[in-house]
């Protein structure tokens, strides 16, 4: 205090200033509570893990990964349901929605066998149908997107009462893309696509036992597989 200032007016600026230090602190002492009520809810509501690479994530975040690998799944039975069970009724309405699922490679191979005749026999051979399903045991997909998976189709094209029977062995790379309800609803959209026909006799022991397995597969797991 200098010669000649007004007592009170000094003592004024004092209690302000320290009014803001006070204020200061205060808000430092609350937001270090807050940090450390954030911490301790963080820890008590979710219950952490290490995944493969020696990483502590919180199970909620595995939930996630697992909601995604279940639509990611999903996405692939749409395309097989696309692509593989067609009859003369469903066949224009699902040549035109399996080419929304795909990319510049994929659509190529599906317009080529189009061009073939795939899918137009089934208006020119009078009840000609075709059912298909992923033999889930065979099914292998890696857990992060992009996804790449690799499976086998078993399919079966009912013509006249016969039936035929294939397995297709399928390999793709699925990446996310936004979601088009209702033609691409998973948001996920197949970039690489390879298939392997071969025929197979149905009635073979080994045939049996890969359906019989694929039905062990799905009623173990049946979310994983969203059913």
């Amino acid at each position: 205090m200098k010669v000649g200032e007004d007592f009170f007016t000094v003592l004024k600026k004092n209690n302000t200033t320290v009014w803001v230090v006070g204020f200061i602190a205060i808000i430092s002492v609350l937001g270090s509570l807050f940090f450390a009520y954030t911490v301790y809810k963080d820890s008590t509501n979710n219950i952490y893990s290490i995944n493969e690479k020696g990483e502590l994530i919180p199970l909620k975040k595995l939930d996630i990964q697992n909601a995604d690998l279940i639509q990611a799944k999903a996405n692939l039975e749409l395309f097989i349901d696309q692509y593989y069970n067609l009859d003369a009724l469903s066949m224009k309405r699902k040549r035109e929605r399996v080419l929304w699922l795909v990319g510049q490679q994929p659509s190529l191979i599906v317009k080529d066998r189009a061009s073939k005749g795939y899918f137009d026999e089934f208006l020119s051979i009078a009840g000609l149908t075709q059912n298909a399903e992923i033999l889930q045991q065979t099914l292998k997909i890696s857990k992060d997107a992009p996804y790449t998976a690799e499976f086998v189709v078993r399919i079966q094209r009912i013509n006249g009462g016969v039936s035929e029977f294939y397995n297709s062995t399928i390999k793709l790379k699925m990446e996310r893309v936004n979601r088009n309800f209702p033609y691409n609803p998973y948001g996920l959209l197949i970039t690489q696509f390879s298939e392997s026909l071969q025929k197979v006799d149905y009635k073979s022991e080994p045939a049996i036992d890969e359906v019989k397995e694929s039905e062990e597969a799905l009623n173990q797991n049946p979310k994983e597989y969203g059913k």
